[in-house]
């Protein structure tokens, strides 16, 4: 039923606020009528699924309580796209990974995103290490929200976790803080999740892998290079592993850190997947395509849960 799917919010009126320089996608900002500001990004021609990726994979990370950032499907004059609300209107102090890393990773090269092999868990951790060392970061608080961003990516396939799609950002009222003893800066919510759930394939690619039973072929390897994520497990990988296989290693390695992200997951039912999957419009997405992105996730949700038994 109309009145089960997500809606497709009227943006044209917004006012608008600034162009964003970072990604591959046409974006910019606007005012909604409350005065949120808001990301509008425009799917590339050739692929409008990142439309429908990027609503869902913020819709899954509400299910399993990952905090990411507020996602509504949208339209300009037609044109259909996404809207994600700012999680710093106010302008705090932020940093992304790849400023963090430089901190602590000798020559770090702050530019590449693709192929960056420093941008590992090694070197993250070690810059949470210093920076918690230094007041800016609670260690442990930091390592389990990083630790449920990257069972997001292996739950949904999130391909796209590069050194620029996370970020640290000023804890508000920081003074208060500091003196109740808290860390200064904590990390932000988690974003930009389009390249996730296969939404680079067409329907026939999504129906054949269906038929033959090769979904988790195609999630941990059947992607080639477009299936390795952009976090590494240590320097001297030339190849990242898939988010899937990522995640679990965290699991193996940090247990006690990724436990209750695991436990939260392992509770929310298959039902709760579908039933978000379902709510994405027709013109949108296809049932061929809900299909194959509900297989994906409850696919990866096993592999997840059974990694760790």
């Amino acid at each position: 039923m109309a009145d089960d799917l997500y809606p497709i919010i009227d943006v044209a009126e917004y006012e608008s606020a600034q162009h964003e320089e970072l990604g591959s996608r046409e974006k910019f900002w606007i005012e909604g009528p409350g005065g949120e500001l808001w990301l509008y990004k425009k799917p590339r021609p050739t692929n409008l699924s990142e439309i429908w990726s990027e609503k869902l994979a913020t819709e899954i990370a509400n299910l399993i309580g990952v905090p990411c950032a507020e996602v509504q499907l949208a339209k300009i004059d037609g044109d259909l796209g996404t809207i994600s609300k700012s999680f710093n209107p106010s302008g705090l102090q932020c940093f992304h990974g790849n400023e963090v890393l430089a901190n602590v990773v000798s020559r770090y090269d702050i530019a590449r995103r693709f192929g960056q092999s420093d941008h590992n868990v090694k070197n993250i951790i070690k810059a949470i290490s210093w920076s918690a060392e230094n007041g800016l970061l609670d260690f442990e608080g930091t390592l389990s929200e990083l630790a449920l961003f990257a069972m997001l990516d292996g739950l949904i396939g999130n391909t796209d976790r590069h050194h620029e799609n996370w970020m640290i950002i000023l804890n508000q009222n920081w003074q208060i803080r500091m003196v109740a003893g808290m860390s200064l800066f904590r990390v932000a919510p988690s974003y930009d999740h389009a390249s996730s759930l296969g939404r680079e394939l067409n329907d026939d690619r999504r129906q054949r892998i269906l038929s033959e039973n090769r979904m988790l072929n195609y999630i941990v390897g059947g992607r080639g290079k477009r299936g390795k994520g952009r976090v590494y497990a240590d320097e001297n990988r030339r190849v990242a592993f898939s988010p899937l296989r990522l995640a679990q290693l965290i699991g193996r390695w940090q247990p006690e850190i990724a436990r209750p992200g695991l436990e939260r997951l392992g509770n929310t039912p298959d039902a709760a997947f579908r039933n978000v999957i379902s709510k994405i419009p027709p013109v949108l997405m296809s049932d061929t395509a809900k299909n194959f992105a509900y297989q994906f996730v409850i696919t990866s949700k096993a592999e997840l849960l059974r990694s760790v038994k």
